[in-house]
């Protein structure tokens, strides 16, 4: 499944939550919730891999509310837009 806005990618988490670049509402919103996430726990975002990333968050008491409205945010975007099938 590609993904709905860059049409190249497959459509997975990662690429849904912190690799597309092809919508400016989900830039925005990731943009935010990075900068709101670093404020709170500069060291949470270390130099890993988004899978790792993501993983970290769900396993941080200080974050996991953060990202889980994050998360909402970035599903109702998808939502909003058709799938894509090639």
């Amino acid at each position: 499944r590609l993904c709905r806005f860059c049409l190249g990618a497959v459509e997975d988490e990662v690429h849904a939550l912190f690799d597309c670049l092809a919508n400016t509402h989900l830039i925005d919103l990731r943009s935010n919730f990075l900068n709101d996430l670093t404020h709170r726990d500069p060291e949470l975002r270390a130099l890993v891999s988004n899978y790792t990333f993501m993983l970290k968050l769900v396993s941080s008491r200080g974050a996991v509310h953060i990202f889980a409205k994050f998360i909402f945010h970035v599903l109702r975007i998808f939502d909003e837009t058709p799938r894509y099938f090639p």
